[in-house]
């Protein structure tokens, strides 16, 4: 049973919503019609809880934390999602070429004041077309990406927050954030944002969660020990975003590879990566 919930808006990028759930242990009183959204929502994913727990496991801020940018197919069943489809996506880390009901969800990164975060970002995706027009702002370099943080108060030069790097089909890149002694605690999120492609990739599901931990004399009040699981939520729209892989014009690229999307699936709910086809009532 979901005890408590709570929910922090994280952005609103390109027809793809993110938000963050965390879930404790103290009882919800008064609440009936937010605790009947709670569990309608979150309840399933929480009976996976160990599942979850990996899929989004907390990286030192130590050691530097690999991401890898793949391309794979995802396929969601009718007993998950009502109607059978499947298509051909972009994701950080994925498990496999091929996932059934689940999508892959970027690692949790977690950091505390005074840290240096460290991520090393592999981009694995297919090369761009030769010849291609580069302007500014139109689509463009499908397989081309980068990082971007929201929520860290970072520098935007390189090796940090610096949203104008290319990072080309094939090549890293190190990002070293330092976060200041300072720094507050919060729940923030990170994904791709090279300009030309930021709909497609971040569509695709291109984010993942970071995590400040709350300084010792930021708490209001005691608490118990508890134990907490990071969701990230997301309503994604597949048709819509192959829709604007289509403007592309480079089937060969392979980003509109579909089986049994249409237009009648126009979104979808996932829970850390886990499908739910409608979302909850309010």
């Amino acid at each position: 049973m979901l005890n408590a919930w709570a929910t922090r808006f994280l952005g609103f990028h390109n027809r793809l919503r993110s938000r963050v759930v965390q879930h404790g242990m103290a009882p919800m009183h008064r609440r009936p019609g937010l605790r009947a959204l709670a569990l309608a929502l979150f309840a399933p994913a929480v009976v996976n809880a160990a599942a979850l727990q990996a899929m989004t496991e907390f990286t030192a801020s130590s050691a530097a934390t690999i991401i890898k940018v793949e391309q794979y197919t995802v396929s969601f069943t009718t007993a998950v999602s009502g109607t059978a489809f499947s298509y051909k996506t972009r994701g950080y880390n994925p498990s496999s070429s091929a996932m059934t009901d689940r999508m892959a969800v970027g690692p949790t990164l977690r950091a505390s004041a005074g840290d240096t975060l460290k991520v090393t970002l592999d981009n694995d995706l297919s090369v761009n077309n030769a010849g291609e027009a580069t302007t500014m702002n139109t689509l463009h370099s499908p397989g081309t990406t980068n990082l971007h943080t929201h929520g860290l108060h970072v520098d935007s030069d390189d090796p940090q927050d610096n949203v104008y790097v290319t990072v080309a089909p094939g090549a890293t890149h190190d990002y070293q954030y330092s976060i200041t002694p300072d720094h507050m605690g919060g729940t923030h999120w990170y994904h791709a944002h090279f300009h030309g492609n930021t709909a497609l990739q971040v569509g695709n599901g291109l984010v993942g969660m970071i995590v400040m931990a709350d300084a010792a004399d930021d708490s209001q009040r005691p608490r118990r020990a508890h134990r907490t699981l990071v969701l990230m939520v997301q309503k994604l729209e597949p048709y819509a975003v192959q829709q604007v892989a289509v403007e592309y014009g480079a089937a060969d690229e392979a980003w509109t590879s579909t089986s049994g999307l249409a237009s009648t699936i126009d979104s979808f709910w996932t829970v850390n990566g886990q499908g739910k086809s409608h979302p909850p009532r309010r």
